[in-house]
């Protein structure tokens, strides 16, 4: 085994003879330029493999330096290849291929600056610029917590928003749908006004027509109560019964309105309880109010009479089942079906959109109170129709109202037996004394105030929901910031115009009737 000294296979001949022969002498320039070489590159400095200045300046062959065996060889990563550093979690070139890597090479590339919002081109760019010439060595550090990017408007809560910045933000808004319903409902009541007109004139058309047939003989049905059961249901089912139908009939077919309108939203269902309830109450009330009142010597217990159609309708209740058949048919049930269909069905929704509740509860109870031709009861008949009025406007329902009427007339058939097998119960002994009576009646009187408390205080509770339906939906139309077109203000000046054109017919019927009425009787 030689000592002789491995030799390299990549050094040049001078190179070979300066490792195996160390005495020898190299020339002077050739030692100086390694030397000076050798002593300009940095340690950690990777060497090229060719000297470019070299083979530029001489055609002499190079040589090359030798690296030593401590030094590591360092791994040249390519351009397009990314190196993420662990310490700034940032995206950082890799240097380019045997040069030193430079402060911009350092720099993160891959970093987007938060939105400028509101700042003017100049400033953004002299902030890019200044972020380019920030130092290598200002790094974030680990714990730094990363800055939230938040609206310029949220960073200032109490700078108000401008017109612009309000209207770019999503408007989020909660939509009560029955709120809507109930809308819609009022818009059908201003467009079917015209009906309401076109249905009060056809009735009291027929109305006068009958009269006139029946004056001139040629309708041979007498028009009185208390001429028979058979005169008395005639009578009744014409003018209760066929009259409202057939206008009713005429309306549906020529306007079509929609179930909403004439039955009213879905109710609560226990209206359809207080309001029979609150009828037939209010019924035993009024009858027990009369009474007392007629006990006393004045002028107007003329006009305070139990209506003929009722008062007659006693006499024939207790004498067959037949009879008490014919008078639940006539009395009860026609005026709660085809006069509340007309009534409170298709005509009140059109006069009660002016929110003139008290003309249109006064006028509508006049106008189908006076087609029964009974003046001393005309009070009671108006009373009832005002409640009846008061029972579909509260609870928004027709079949309330309905059950409201049918258990109101109900009551004023059976008040007077109630009334006198209560006080033979409690006294032993009709009542004859004035006194006696005034006494039972008074306290008759307080004890269904209190009962009718109940049933009246669950109709309103209903009454203050629709009302608070309707303010929900006013306050969110008026929030609505909208200009008003012309053809808006054409169409309110016009919606006007009917309303009192439907009023004006109304008052008028009612009082042409008032006349036929005096006049036939």
């Amino acid at each position: 085994m030689s000592n002789k000294p491995r030799q390299p296979k990549h050094l040049s001949p001078d190179a070979k003879q300066l490792v195996s022969d160390p005495t020898s002498t190299v020339r002077p320039q050739e030692d100086q330029s390694v030397e000076s070489r050798s002593n300009s590159a940095p340690a950690h400095a990777v060497r090229p493999l060719k000297e470019q200045s070299a083979g530029k300046a001489s055609n002499s062959p190079t040589t090359r330096a030798v690296r030593p065996k401590d030094v590591r060889r360092r791994v040249f990563v390519p351009m397009h290849v990314v190196v993420r550093q662990k310490d700034t979690k940032r995206l950082v070139s890799a240097p380019t291929r045997g040069k030193r890597p430079t402060e911009a090479d350092l720099r993160p590339r891959n970093i987007v600056s938060a939105p400028t919002r509101g700042k003017h081109p100049q400033e953004e760019q002299s902030a890019e610029n200044a972020s380019h010439s920030a130092p290598a060595h200002a790094i974030r550090p680990k714990n730094a917590r990363r800055q939230a990017l938040v609206p310029k408007h949220l960073l200032n809560p109490r700078k108000k928003q401008t017109a612009k910045e309000t209207d770019a933000m999503p408007a989020l808004t909660v939509i009560d749908a029955r709120a809507e319903r109930r809308a819609r409902l009022s818009h059908t009541s201003i467009r079917l006004i015209p009906m309401a007109t076109l249905g009060i004139v056809v009735y009291t058309a027929l109305i006068i027509a009958f009269v006139v047939l029946e004056r001139f003989g040629i309708l041979n049905i007498p028009f009185s109560y208390s001429a028979g059961i058979e005169a008395y249901a005639l009578s009744a089912i014409l003018v209760l019964g066929l009259i409202p139908i057939l206008t009713s009939s005429i309306l549906i077919l020529a306007f079509k309105p929609t179930s909403n309108y004439v039955l009213g939203l879905r109710s609560i269902p226990t209206s359809y309880v207080s309001a029979p309830i609150a009828g037939f109450l209010t019924g035993l009330l009024l009858w027990c109010i009369t009474q007392l009142i007629s006990t006393f010597d004045v002028a107007i217990v003329r006009y305070l009479k139990t209506p003929e159609i009722w008062n007659s309708g006693l006499f024939y209740f207790g004498k067959s089942p037949r009879s008490a058949l014919t008078v639940l048919l006539v009395a009860v049930l026609l005026p709660a079906t085809s006069v509340e269909l007309l009534a409170r069905g298709l005509i009140q929704q059109a006069l009660t959109t002016g929110r003139s509740y008290a003309f249109a509860g006064i006028a509508s109870s006049l106008l189908f109170a006076l087609p029964y031709f009974d003046i001393d009861g005309l009070t009671i008949l108006v009373i009832g129709g005002i409640f009846s009025f008061w029972i579909r406007l509260r609870t928004d329902s027709l079949i309330a109202s309905a059950l409201a009427t049918a258990s109101f007339s109900l009551a004023m058939i059976t008040s007077q037996s109630i009334f006198t097998s209560i006080g033979q119960m409690l006294f032993h002994v009709p009542l004859i004394e004035l006194s006696k009576i005034r006494v039972f009646l008074l306290m008759c009187s307080f004890i269904l105030v209190v009962l009718l408390l109940i049933p009246t205080a669950l109709i309103k509770e209903t009454g203050k929901r629709i009302d608070e339906e309707s303010k929900r939906f006013d306050d969110h139309r008026r929030g609505r910031k909208r200009k008003k077109k012309r053809d808006d203000g054409e169409r309110d000046a016009a919606n006007k115009s009917t309303r009192y054109a439907l009023y004006g017919i109304t008052s008028l019927s009612v009082v042409v009737l008032a006349t036929l009425v005096i006049l036939t009787r």
